[in-house]
């Protein structure tokens, strides 16, 4: 487990700096990875810029990109400038702190994004979330539940229904982008391999949606898929089947 965990998140060196994959997740469920630059007593930690690439991967419009990055880091020593999140010149015993606040306000500004600047149409989410609660009723279904694969890490899941078995069902919504399709599958994939143990899981689509093939196949080979204009109806095969 300790071998897993420290290649997965192993730092990398590049032309400039060295590269720091981190624990946090992106609503993506990928992982936040920051760029520390500096010399042998002062360093400055930064997103590069990657909290803002997540919230455009998403379809998110975001019309004044440094008042967003402004609010979430309101009242901390970060910086927004340019889209990118900063820690500013730090000594270089204050790394991890440095390391820690940027990563954790870059996935802020996602989850922030996602909620403030969403399209004014309906999303595959809202859908979703409005007939799960017309099956199941409000008290059993949360949103944003947490679970850990055979790997050990953890990942987020856009619901979690605890009224039709002994184990949760856990759904995730998924839009046609390749990096929501990577992190969506990478989750799925990982929550299988725990054999018997693993909770009951599928995915959610718009089929109506500019979907490519490969990412069809791949979502397919990770979890079941349920077409979100079907929904009650699929959800009604898939508890019979399992």
């Amino acid at each position: 487990m300790q071998e897993a965990i420290a290649s997965a998140l192993a730092p990398v060196a590049d032309e400039d700096g060295i590269l720091v994959p981190t624990p946090v997740l992106y609503p993506s469920n990928g992982n936040v990875v920051v760029h520390v630059t500096g010399g042998a007593n002062k360093c400055i930690v930064s997103d590069r810029g990657d909290a803002l690439r997540n919230a455009r991967a998403h379809g998110v419009d975001i019309p004044n990109v440094d008042q967003w990055l402004s609010t979430v880091i309101k009242g901390s020593f970060l910086r927004a400038s340019k889209g990118h999140i900063t820690s500013g010149e730090l000594n270089l015993q204050d790394v991890f702190v440095g390391i820690a606040l940027v990563a954790r306000a870059a996935s802020a500004a996602v989850f922030y994004a996602l909620d403030r600047y969403k399209p004014a149409t309906v999303t595959v989410r809202d859908r979703a979330l409005s007939q799960l609660i017309g099956r199941y009723g409000a008290a059993h279904v949360s949103r944003e539940a947490v679970a850990v694969g055979e790997s050990t890490r953890s990942y987020r899941f856009d619901f979690a229904v605890r009224s039709i078995g002994p184990k949760p069902l856990l759904l995730d919504t998924v839009v046609p982008n390749p990096i929501a399709v990577n992190a969506k599958a990478i989750a799925h994939i990982d929550i299988s391999k725990l054999g018997t143990k693993a909770p009951s899981h599928a995915i959610i689509y718009d089929e109506t949606a500019d979907w490519e093939a490969a990412d069809i196949n791949l979502l397919q080979s990770s979890a079941q898929l349920l077409p979100v204009s079907r929904l009650a109806t699929e959800l009604g095969r898939y508890e019979r089947l399992h």
